[in-house]
């Protein structure tokens, strides 16, 4: 099993434990394990409108400041979370949607629950980092 194929195996297995979408998009862009993630996270996790989790801009500058490049990308108008795996088909994508969080990477979602036509108001492409590193021992 390449490491692309553990991660991804780890985030499907982490994903039925616990609907925890902002670990779950983490691990997908970073490649990083659930532990490692969470710590990772740890830092910016606090009470949110709809409970426990983070936010999107709070994310995007902690994946800088440990070495990721996130740029924002513009958002197609009327994309909706189904349309994204067709649209994103090549890199790391953190997806937002109003109170929810995924990854597209290579055009496979990591959607911790379904909110399919729910509309997108975020995107931004992460390369580097760790990501990089352990993508090239693949």
């Amino acid at each position: 099993m390449n490491s692309y194929e553990r991660i991804k195996s780890e985030v499907f297995r982490e994903n039925l434990e616990d609907d925890d979408c902002g670990v779950i998009a983490a691990m997908a862009v970073t490649g990083l394990s659930y532990e490692e993630t969470r710590e990772l996270l740890a830092p910016i996790f606090r009470a949110t409108a709809s409970g426990r989790g983070l936010y999107r801009s709070d994310l995007n500058a902690l994946l800088r400041t440990h070495g990721w490049i996130v740029q924002e990308v513009e958002v197609p108008y009327n994309l909706t979370v189904a349309m994204v795996p067709d649209r994103f088909t090549d890199g790391h994508y953190l997806i937002g949607c109003p109170g929810h969080l995924m990854a597209c990477v290579n055009g496979e979602l990591f959607n911790s629950r379904s909110k399919w036509g729910a509309p997108v108001d975020g995107i931004a492409h992460v390369s580097g980092g760790e990501q990089a590193t352990r993508s090239k021992r693949v």
